[in-house]
């Protein structure tokens, strides 16, 4: 079995309305699946941020709950809250057999 890197891992960020501080150090665009109004939603930074300033933001966002997805520069899509596609990201080639997306509607 491939070893998965250090820092595949998901890291909480906010429970309860609370920010939960977490060791890595440095700033990143960040992204998490979150929970804001009652609805799951992913949020992603337009800035390079800590885990802690970006929890922090999260929680003045009023996020309920959030979880930290790996891969600032990783490719995804949605749509706006009009039903528009965006497209954020790189596109991935050569997508291995076992590649996982989230999805929920």
């Amino acid at each position: 079995m491939e070893k998965l890197p250090a820092d595949a891992r998901q890291y909480p960020l906010v429970v309860g309305g609370q920010i939960v501080e977490n060791k890595p150090k440095g700033t990143s665009k960040r992204k998490a699946l979150a929970t804001l109004n009652g609805k799951t939603v992913v949020v992603m930074s337009t800035d390079k941020l800590s885990f802690h300033d970006f929890s922090q933001a999260l929680v003045d966002l009023g996020v309920s709950n959030a979880i930290y997805l790996i891969g600032s520069s990783s490719y995804g899509f949605g749509r706006t809250a009009n039903g528009d596609r965006f497209i954020f990201g790189k596109p991935v080639e050569n997508v291995p057999e076992n590649f996982s997306f989230i999805v929920w509607r």
